[in-house]
C-alpha cells in the first residue's frame, strides 16, 4: 500500500519522539538539593557501572559508597544503583545516622536493599521490618544477649579459642625464624570456631583451628615463601559443615552488591554449589537442634541452640499451644551471620 510522503516521515518521526521521550522518563531522578554525580543522571544505569568497577576490585562495596562521600564533599548524598529505582541516599553524618537509628525507627524501617540481600539466609528477623514477625523472631534469641549468658559460656569460648590461636602463632612463629606471616585466615578460623561454640557447645567436636595446630606439629620448618620474604603455611581444608559456615557471607556480600538481589539468589538457588552451601547448614543444624531438645528435656540449657529451644517452650506455653522445634526459624535465627572479623580482614595482615 502506497502512503503519503508526510506519512512516511511522521510515522518515524512520533517513534523516534516515543522513544527519545521513555528514555528521558528512565533516566535518574535526582532528589532536589542534595548532592549527586551529574554524569549518573545521563546513563540509564546511574552509578551501577562504578560502584560495579569498584566491587570487582576491591570486593567492598561500603568503600565505593564512602568514595562518593568524598568525591561529592557532601555527608549527605544521593546515589543511583538499581536501574529505573529510586535513589539511595548516603548519610555521613554519626550524630544524625544515630538519631535516625535511635529515636526514628517508625520513619527508618529496614529497607529492601538489606532484606533482599540477606534473603538467603532465611527466615531469621534481620530481614522483616520492625512488626509482629520482627518481634516474634528476634525473641527467639533475646536470651543470647544477657550477661548471664555472654560471662558463663560466650566469654570461656571466646577465652579457649584465643589460647588456641596463641598457640597456633606461637608455633609459627617457631617455624617462620624470624620471617613475617599472615595471621589474616587464622582470625577468621578464632572467629568461626567462636560462632560454632557460641551455638552448640560441646555437642559439636570439629573445629577449625585444631586441625591447624595439628598440622604444625609435623613440620620442621615453614617451606613456601610468600610476599617480600614472608613465608607460608599450609592448611588443613575446612569440615564440610564449617566450610558452608565459612561460605556463606561471601554469598551474602555478593548478593547485597548485585543489581538485583532476588533475581541472582534465585538464579544462585538452581547451582549445585549454593544448595550444597546451605543444604549442608541444614543437615547439620537439624541434628543439633534434637540435640539440644533432649538436653532442655534433661535440665541441661547452655548452648545458644538450647536457650532458643528453651524460649521456644517457655512461649508455646503461654500461647497454649505445643512447641515447634522442627520450625526452620530456629535454625535460621541460630545460622552464623556474617562476620565482622572477617569484614574487617579483607586487606592480608602480618
Amino acid at each position: 500500500m502506497d502512503y503519503p510522503l508526510p506519512a512516511l516521515v511522521a510515522i518515524p518521526a512520533l517513534l523516534l519522539t516515543l522513544l527519545y521521550g521513555l528514555y528521558t522518563w528512565l533516566l535518574p531522578k535526582p532528589i532536589p538539593g542534595i548532592a549527586y554525580n551529574p554524569e549518573a543522571t545521563r546513563s540509564l544505569f546511574g552509578d551501577a557501572g562504578s560502584m560495579l568497577r569498584e566491587v570487582r576490585a576491591t570486593g567492598e562495596f561500603r568503600v565505593w559508597c564512602a568514595k562518593q562521600v568524598r568525591k561529592l564533599n557532601a555527608p549527605l548524598c544521593q546515589v543511583f544503583i538499581r536501574p529505573f529505582g529510586a535513589p539511595w541516599i548516603l548519610l555521613a553524618d554519626f550524630r544524625e545516622a544515630r538519631d535516625i537509628l535511635t529515636r526514628r525507627r517508625e520513619e527508618f524501617d529496614k529497607s529492601s536493599f538489606l532484606s533482599d540481600g540477606m534473603a538467603c539466609m532465611g527466615a531469621f528477623h534481620g530481614i522483616y521490618p520492625t512488626g509482629p514477625k520482627f518481634r516474634s523472631n528476634r525473641q527467639l534469641i533475646q536470651d543470647l544477649m544477657t550477661t548471664g549468658f555472654l560471662h558463663g559460656h560466650v566469654a570461656p569460648a571466646v577465652y579457649r579459642k584465643g589460647l588456641e590461636a596463641l598457640t597456633l602463632w606461637r608455633m609459627k612463629s617457631e617455624l617462620a625464624e624470624g620471617r613475617a606471616f599472615s595471621v589474616k585466615r587464622d582470625f577468621e578460623y578464632v572467629s568461626l570456631d567462636v560462632m560454632v561454640e557460641f551455638a552448640m557447645g560441646d555437642n559439636w567436636q570439629v573445629t577449625a583451628l585444631g586441625p591447624q595446630i595439628e598440622l604444625l606439629k609435623g613440620l620442621q620448618k615453614a617451606e613456601e615463601e610468600g610476599v617480600e620474604g614472608s613465608c607460608l603455611f599450609p592448611a588443613v581444608p575446612l569440615a564440610e559443615f564449617l566450610n558452608s559456615v565459612y561460605e556463606a557471607p561471601e554469598v551474602v556480600e555478593k548478593t547485597i552488591n548485585a543489581l538485583m538481589p532476588r533475581l541472582q539468589t534465585w538464579w544462585w538457588s538452581k547451582q549445585s554449589w549454593y544448595r550444597r552451601i546451605f543444604d549442608e547448614k541444614e543437615r547439620v543444624l537439624k541434628a543439633q537442634v534434637v540435640i539440644a531438645v533432649r538436653n532442655y528435656h534433661a535440665g541441661h540449657v547452655r548452648t545458644g541452640l538450647e536457650h532458643m529451644v528453651a524460649r521456644e517452650a517457655a512461649r508455646t506455653e503461654k500461647e497454649g499451644r505445643q512447641p515447634d522445634f522442627d520450625s526452620s526459624i530456629i535454625r535460621d535465627e541460630v545460622s552464623l551471620q556474617p562476620d565482622p572479623c572477617r569484614e574487617n580482614l579483607k586487606e592480608d595482615s602480618h
